[in-house]
């Protein structure tokens, strides 16, 4: 029973650092929007495309972050 638990605590763990791994690629997502914006507004439809592949990458990753927390969720 005390293994299963510190196994317990061990993925949870895991998931949480997961979580800010996520948060962070998220942030770096957005970051990486608003500097394509202020460095190339005259190309702009190169920008419009790369803008919607980031903001894509941008929505999957916050769909895995909730399933994550929903995951953390069920097992406590």
């Amino acid at each position: 029973m005390e293994i299963e638990i510190l196994l317990l605590l061990l993925l949870l763990r895991q998931l949480f650092f997961l979580q800010l791994m996520l948060l962070l690629l998220l942030e770096i997502t957005l970051l990486l929007l608003l500097l394509l914006l202020l460095i190339v507004p005259q190309q702009v439809l190169l920008m419009l495309v790369v803008l919607m592949d980031l903001y894509q990458t941008y929505l999957k990753l916050h769909q895995i972050l909730d399933l994550l927390v929903l995951l953390q969720v069920f097992l406590l």
